[in-house]
């Protein structure tokens, strides 16, 4: 499948932040539309691992009707542990991926 990203298509910011909006959401949030997804920065607590695992469930089932609510057809992401929820409910809902590391 050839993808194009020329034209007037829709852009939209998803910058998932444990502290709400970083230094480039706010840059940024007067330009585009602008998402805040809170994702906390994953613990080396063992203890902790179960309540962790709720919540990155949580998030890609957020990140799953998100993306169905958006109708986003392509998902472009920087990687890192914070873009997980996105990537895995982008690749459930059969959506273009693209990493960028």
């Amino acid at each position: 499948m050839k993808t194009n990203f020329k034209g007037e298509n829709p852009i939209l910011i998803v910058g998932p932040t444990a502290s709400g909006k970083s230094d480039l959401a706010i840059k940024l949030a007067n330009k585009y539309n602008l998402e805040i997804f809170n994702v906390i920065p994953i613990s080396k607590n063992i203890f902790l691992l179960p309540f962790q695992i709720f919540l990155l469930l949580n998030l890609i089932m957020k990140s799953f009707f998100f993306l169905k609510r958006k109708k986003i057809e392509i998902l472009i992401s920087t990687g890192g542990y914070m873009s997980l929820p996105l990537c895995v409910a982008s690749k459930i809902l059969n959506i273009e991926l693209f990493l960028l590391e």
